[in-house]
């Protein structure tokens, strides 16, 4: 669903939680990827979605557990996506980084 040259917005999911631009590190896949790594997903539950034109708005209930610290995350997301011939090109994802970061940190 995303088009080769999306540009993804999202933290860095190993302790800094800053938001960077994944386009050139491999886009959507190396961001899911680094999560993985990081994270275990417990749940993930759609709240609502908005649409306006070309943009979608999600928000999320997500609830993950860190491989590293064994401690539970648990917040809510704001997707952002901008849509063009059915794929998405433009992905945004705030996230709750200070809950994260209490996860993450032993």
């Amino acid at each position: 669903m995303f088009a080769p040259d999306a540009v993804i917005y999202g933290p860095v999911a190993h302790g800094e939680f800053e938001t960077v631009d994944w386009t050139p590190r491999g886009g959507f896949g190396a961001f899911v990827a680094q999560i993985a790594e990081n994270w275990r997903i417990v749940s993930y539950d759609l709240m609502r979605l908005e649409a306006e034109g070309d943009w979608v708005t999600a928000f999320i209930h997500i609830a993950a557990l860190n491989w590293k610290t064994q401690k539970r995350c648990e917040t809510v997301t704001v997707d952002v996506l901008r849509f063009r011939d059915g794929l998405c090109v433009e992905f945004h994802e705030m996230i709750d980084r200070d809950a994260l970061k209490a996860a993450a940190r032993p």
